[in-house]
Order: C-alpha cells, then sequence, then structure tokens
C-alpha cells in the first residue's frame, strides 16, 4: 500500500498483473495455435483435434467450482487466494511444456497423449487461475482502484499476446523442424509462467476475505443459477471468448492457405495487441467517466465489425489491412477491459442479495466459461475446416478456402452480435452498484459485536 494514501500503490498492481501476464501464455498459446499444433505438426485430423480440445471441459464443470469453492474455504497464513499460486505453480508449466511436444506415438497412442496433457494442462490452470482471478475482490474493494488494478493486469495480458503473437511462428520457423521448434517454445514459455506466479505470490497482499454465511458445495450451484447479472454476465462472457479464440485459431490456417503470406500473422498479432496495450489507460479513463457497460458494447461492437469488414478486405496489402488491424487492436482492447472489470460487480451482488460471498466460485465459473468457449472455437474451427474439405499442407480447393474465410470472420462477427444483443440487458450500472455496497456497509455496520 502507498503509506500516504491508503490506496494500492502501483508496484502491487504490478505485481497482482504479473500473474495475468504468465497465465496468459497457456490461455492464449493453447488457444491461438493448438488447433494448428495438432493438426500441422502432431498431424491429428482437424475434428479429432477439436474434440480433444473440447473433451476436457466437462471436467472442468467440475473442476474450477471445485476449485473456486475450496479457496472460498481457505484460512492460512498467506491468505485465501495466495497458497494456490506458490503450490500450483510448478504443475502448471510442467503440463504446458508436455503439451507442445512431439513424442514418437502412433495412432491411438498420440490421441491419448494429448488428451491427457490438455487434461492436466486446463487442470493446473484452474488450480492456480480460478484463486488468482478470484482475488481482486479481496485486494480492493474500491470500484476505481479495481478498474486500475485490472487496467495493470489486462495491459500486461495484452504484452503476452504482443509476445505470444509475434515471437511463435518466427522463433518456430528458425528451427530445422516445427517439432524441434515447439518443443523449445514449450519450455521458455512454462518458465515464465511459472517465474510470474510466484512474482504475484510474493508482492500482493489480501486485504480483505470473503464473509458472509457459509454455504456448502452443492449449494454453490444454487446460488450461482440465481445470480441472474452473473448468468447474464457468463453469457457474454461465453460469446467474447468464442470470438476471440476462434479468431486466434483461423488466423493461422487463413494467412497461411487464404492470403498465403504467414509473415502477416505475427504483424498482425503485433498491432492488435500491442495497439490494445497502448490505449488500455484510455479505455480506463473512458469506462471510469461513462460507465463500464457502455464502453464494453462499444469495444465489443468495434471488435466485431472488423470481421465483417475482413471477410471483404482480402489481400494481403498491408497499406489496405493495417488500418484494420488497428480497429481490431481498439475493439479488442476496450472489450477485454471492459468485462474483467464488470465481473467483481457481481460478487457485491451475490452479498447484496443472498448474504453470501461467493467470489471463489463465481470465478471458478469464469475460469470455467473462458475455457469452455476456447474449446467450442476449437471445435467449430475442426469440425468447420474437416466439412470443408481440409487437408494439412496441401493446395486447398476454392471450397475450402471459402469455408476458412467464412470461419475467420463472418463467424465469430455473427457471435459478437449475440454477446453485445445479451450485454444490453445487464442490469447493474454505477448508481445501482453504488446503492448495492451502501447497503451491504450499512448491514454490517448494524451487525450485533
Amino acid at each position: 500500500m502507498d503509506p500516504k494514501t491508503g490506496k494500492l500503490s502501483f508496484g502491487r498492481m504490478l505485481g497482482y498483473g504479473m500473474g495475468g501476464f504468465g497465465g496468459e501464455f497457456l490461455y492464449s498459446t493453447i488457444g491461438i495455435f493448438a488447433l494448428y499444433f495438432f493438426t500441422d505438426v502432431a498431424l491429428i485430423g482437424a475434428a479429432v483435434a477439436g474434440i480433444l480440445l473440447m473433451a476436457s471441459r466437462f471436467w472442468d464443470a467440475f473442476a474450477d467450482v471445485l476449485m473456486g469453492y475450496i479457496s472460498d474455504h481457505t484460512h492460512s497464513r498467506w491468505g485465501q487466494r495466495r497458497p494456490y499460486l506458490l503450490f500450483g505453480a510448478i504443475p502448471f508449466g510442467i503440463f504446458f511444456y508436455l503439451l507442445f511436444q512431439s513424442p514418437a506415438f502412433q495412432g491411438s497412442e498420440k490421441i491419448l497423449y494429448y488428451g491427457a496433457m490438455v487434461f492436466l494442462a486446463w487442470t493446473a490452470y484452474s488450480v492456480v487461475q480460478v484463486p488468482y482471478n478470484a482475488m481482486v475482490p479481496n485486494i480492493t474493494r474500491d470500484p476505481k482502484e479495481r478498474a486500475s488494478l485490472i487496467g495493470v493486469q489486462r495491459f500486461l495480458v495484452l504484452i503476452a499476446l504482443i509476445v505470444i503473437g509475434g515471437f511463435t511462428k518466427p522463433f518456430v520457423a528458425s528451427f530445422p523442424s516445427e517439432q524441434i521448434g515447439w518443443s523449445n517454445l514449450a519450455l521458455i514459455f512454462a518458465i515464465l509462467m511459472v517465474a510470474c506466479q510466484f512474482i504475484t505470490f510474493f508482492t500482493t497482499k489480501e486485504r480483505y476475505a470473503a464473509e458472509g454465511e457459509s454455504y456448502s458445495f452443492k449449494d454453490s450451484y444454487k446460488l450461482i443459477f440465481r445470480n441472474t447479472p452473473f448468468m447474464m454476465l457468463c453469457a457474454v462472457l461465453l460469446c467474447l471468448f468464442v470470438v476471440f479464440t476462434m479468431a486466434g485459431t483461423m488466423i493461422n490456417y487463413f494467412f497461411k492457405y487464404n492470403i498465403q503470406n504467414e509473415g502477416i500473422i505475427a504483424i498482425a498479432l503485433i498491432c492488435i495487441f500491442g495497439l490494445g496495450a497502448l490505449l488500455m489507460p484510455l479505455w480506463v479513463l473512458l469506462s471510469n467517466k461513462i460507465g463500464k457497460k457502455p464502453v464494453y458494447i462499444l469495444g465489443f461492437s468495434i471488435y466485431g465489425i472488423c470481421y465483417i469488414i475482413q471477410f471483404f478486405v482480402y489481400t494481403s496489402d498491408l497499406a489496405v489491412v493495417l488500418p484494420l488491424f488497428i480497429g481490431f487492436g481498439i475493439g479488442f482492447s476496450g472489450a477485454s477491459l471492459s468485462f474483467f472489470s464488470i465481473v467483481p460487480e457481481t460478487v457485491e451482488y451475490a452479498e447484496w442479495k443472498f448474504g453470501v460471498r461467493t467470489e471463489g466460485i463465481q470465478y471458478g465459473i469464469y475460469t470455467f466459461v473462458m475455457k469452455l468457449a476456447a474449446s467450442i472455437a476449437m471445435i467449430l474451427a475442426g469440425f468447420g475446416l474437416e466439412l470443408s474439405g481440409y487437408v494439412a499442407n496441401v493446395v486447398q480447393s476454392q471450397g475450402t478456402l471459402m469455408g476458412m474465410r467464412i470461419l475467420a470472420t463472418l463467424v465469430p462477427a455473427a457471435i459478437a452480435a449475440i454477446g453485445i444483443i445479451i450485454l444490453c440487458f445487464y442490469p447493474i450500472n454505477e448508481k445501482k452498484y453504488a446503492r448495492m455496497v451502501t447497503e451491504i456497509e450499512e448491514r454490517k455496520g448494524a451487525r450485533p459485536e
């Protein structure tokens, strides 16, 4: 804390943000490159690869909520959430590393290996990132501090995305084979991931613990489904991350086969995520001025419109596509920041409505929805490629190329439109949120000592 103001110091915000920076290497590397790795490096069929990436989500529906419940009921000298960063960091890195190896397995053995690694990698992600994401209400309850804290975190996440997007393909291509390149890349990313969780553990302080009535794991699902704003935000989150992951996955195929210029992939991702990082402070200011929901709708709308434009802008001419990449960066920055700024409101809503703080459970569900979205995007892309007649590393037919084009542009645009419509009905605004917080504090003040 800043000793003069009592506010969160920038160092604390930066320390917290490093956990998101490290976590993004698993989430987005799988989201952007796992399907490509499976089809073009591990040589697994597109539909089978999509199923592999989807299958572990059935376990996550239980594991993420369980992890949230456990962290809500954890009491240790390190706090409620921080211990899981310390003890989960090393498995987090190990399973990610193993996912991008190329063992000498064939047929069903190969499928079982990658299925197991996806399962273990996402489980490790749950152990670390569910408590990490749930830590925001434990760190501060000031809405503006939360916006700043999440702004710093999202800025660092965008830096991670710049590294992932700009570094991955050139680095892998610098080795004699893609198998060797991916193995070395996974090692570097795994070390970064582990180090970042340790940094967050040692630099973050939990000032508040979950308060209110206790609840059982069985009751947690009832509480979740009665929290209407939370359920609406889950639906929007599902749309948002299906769009992000679908586009990130298909960019590999779109530029490799449709545009026939893979070099543009790194340029596109650096432009989108780099500009997104630079614009993050402006989105924070705008969010504080006009509200998080309007900013979210604006950012998500810009992002969706850019996909419609991209369907018609069918060229590798940088003079034409750079303005489009800039539009993507503007929209991506606003949409991603605003969502994570809105999430804590649903925690206060649960406390206001039911007298129970369930941030661990709620962030567990959010983490599950993010992973579910990534998997839905993967299976849509996998089956879409399969139906369009895709065969790895050959010249594609015109029908296949059109299928890729639609999957990379119009499908994400349509899903974005659904998310925006749902978001328009989200019921919590700044005025209602302030009233909820005031009433919560009044109840606490009225409790007998």
